[in-house]
This record gives C-alpha cells, structure tokens and sequence, in this order.
C-alpha cells in the first residue's frame, strides 16, 4: 500500500474491504443479473460479518426464466445453512426447508438446478477473494454511490488463474467451474469503495458461450441491523 493506506494490488484491495466490513459488522445489499442482456434474477438480502471467514446472510432470489418466475430463500447461521427451494419435489410432506452444513451447502443435489446457481451466486458475488487473482488495479475515478464520494477501481482476472489462487475454495470455486464450464474464461469488474473501503458498488462482466454475463451488486445500510432467523425446526427437513 502507499503511505496513505490506498491499496495498490488486488490483494491488498480485497484485504482493505474485507477489515472494513468486519469493522462495520454487517450490511444489506441488492443485486441484479442478465444474460445476453436478457434479466436474469435479482436477489435482494443482508450479511452479518463475524469476521472474514465467518459470515451470516439472509436472502432472497427471484430468477427469471422466459415468462416464468420462480422464489427462493437461504439463511446462513454458524455452521448450518437453510435453503428454501421454489419447488417441494423431493422433499418429505410439510417441509419447506432443506438444513445443510455450511460444507456442502453450495451443490445440495436434491434442490433444482436453478436454485444451486442462486445459492453459488450469492457466495461468489460475495467473496471478495476472487478478485485477488487479477495482476493489477487500474483507477477510474471518482462517483457518488447512495450518498457517498467513491472510488473506482477496474481489474481483470483469468478463471483458471482464479482457481488456483490461495483461499478461493468451496462455494467460489464452485461458481469459477461452472463459469469455465459455461465458457467463461475472464471476468472483468469494477469496485467502487468508500474512503473507509467499505465496497458500495461492484459491477462484474463475464464472456460466456450464452451471451455476456452481468452482475450489479449494491451494498448499504452498513452497521444497521440484519437479524437472520433459523426456520421453524418442524418444517426443516435435515440433510447434514
């Protein structure tokens, strides 16, 4: 970093953010997706940020599929993660929701293939770990986002290189393989953060086979309450 503390590297960027939002503890956020310019889905939810590692959400996602829509839910607390599915195929008569450990949570294979990508979505988008992969940070000024004075800072990353950096694992990993698999060999973005480095907007571009993938993620309310709440244990079905 410079003297000043401005981040001068990908790492020292994601490092920046990442103490930022523990600091603040938690935050909500919205984000929306297309493909080939088409919506995509739209997820609307909030973060509780015990420390970098450990991180409690709640959420929820809309995915658009031609003139169909369908809801899904997901809870994040310690180490269980509860997944509310647009559909109940498969799942025992009276429950609405599916327990996972937060270990395999990212693919439960009895939950429809959309709701796998919502889930993966929501873990990527969120970890800032990935973008530690990227061989440098070029600014591109300032903006003002929700009410505050930002700067913006735009980097480029290879899938492959992405994988094999340190500490990009579970649900981020998965999301680059099904991204390679989809075609994708970059991902281009620009994060905007606040003087404390507190990420406000985040803007991702990705070439694929189907058309360009993009993704909007805003962050606000930062240090406001989110309280996620576990489901009623009799409509849980249990799965690890």
């Amino acid at each position: 970093m410079l003297p000043d503390g401005t981040p001068t590297s990908p790492p020292q960027l994601v490092a920046a953010m990442e103490s930022a939002a523990v600091a603040r503890g938690s935050a909500r956020f919205d984000m929306s997706g297309s493909l080939g310019g088409a919506g995509l889905a739209s997820v609307t939810g909030g973060y509780v940020f015990h420390s970098a590692e450990e991180i409690d959400f709640t959420t929820t996602v809309e995915f658009r599929d031609g003139g169909t829509t369908r809801t899904a839910r997901a809870v994040g607390l310690g180490n269980a993660v509860y997944l509310r599915p647009p559909t109940r195929d498969g799942m025992p008569p009276g429950t609405e929701w599916i327990r996972r450990a937060r270990s395999d949570w990212e693919d439960p294979p009895e939950v429809t293939p959309v709701y796998n990508e919502a889930i993966r979505s929501i873990n990527g988008i969120r970890d800032w770990s990935m973008i530690a992969a990227a061989a440098e940070l070029v600014p591109v000024g300032t903006r003002t986002v929700d009410g505050e004075r930002t700067t913006g800072y735009r980097a480029r990353f290879e899938v492959l290189a992405a994988m094999r950096t340190e500490g990009v694992v579970g649900a981020s990993f998965r999301v680059l393989q099904d991204l390679y698999a989809q075609g994708a060999r970059t991902v281009g973005f620009i994060v905007w953060v606040d003087g404390g480095y507190l990420p406000r907007s985040v803007l991702v571009s990705v070439p694929t086979d189907e058309g360009r993938l993009m993704a909007e993620l805003n962050f606000h309310g930062w240090g406001e309450p989110v309280a996620p709440e576990a489901p009623p244990d009799e409509l849980v079905w249990r799965r690890s």
